[in-house]
């Protein structure tokens, strides 16, 4: 990390993020963002850089920016990271993927390719399943991550009965 932390000094960044692997949909997909945004699940923050700096004021403008043009945030400090990074690309860094690798129905996979590999390749150091992951959808999202060999939290939305369902396929696993 200290690396990774050198290099994100090296560019003046503020902060670093993983790439935002999810297709952006909604409001989201009207915000201005380079390839993307950042995904703020994991954030390095260069806390001495922002002290040395106006970061309240920078903040709080972009945060107002994108209140007039676009309206409340919908995914929170994200948007505005994601703008911030948009409109002053040296600010963001881009962490490799696997430090925040995120799994749900709209995650695009191309974005970390390596990132379920299981034969010595670089794996992710967090796996996230999301947690808006209905009954329905959460079959799917379990036969995509069957074959990693590391801890994955999953939370699933359903009924009672649904529930019950799904302790008979962990009880088969």
């Amino acid at each position: 990390m200290h690396g990774i932390f050198k290099e994100m000094e090296k560019q003046g960044a503020f902060f670093g993020a993983s790439p935002n692997m999810y297709s952006r949909r909604g409001i989201r997909a009207k915000l201005p963002n380079k390839d993307g945004g950042p995904n703020v699940g994991v954030v390095m923050l260069d806390l001495k850089r922002m002290r040395e700096t106006n970061w309240d004021d920078l903040w709080m403008n972009e945060t107002l920016w994108n209140v007039h043009e676009f309206g409340p945030p919908t995914a929170s400090e994200q948007d505005i990271f994601t703008s911030l990074e948009y409109h002053h690309p040296s600010w963001g860094f881009r962490l490799p993927c696997e430090y925040n690798y995120q799994l749900e129905e709209n995650t695009d996979i191309s974005f970390c390719p390596t990132g379920l590999r299981n034969d010595g390749v670089k794996k992710p150091r967090a796996v996230t399943l999301s947690s808006s992951v209905k009954f329905n959808e959460s079959f799917a999202v379990i036969d995509r991550v069957k074959e990693w060999p590391g801890a994955v939290d999953l939370i699933v939305i359903g009924t009672d009965r649904e529930r019950m369902q799904m302790r008979a396929v962990r009880v088969k696993s």
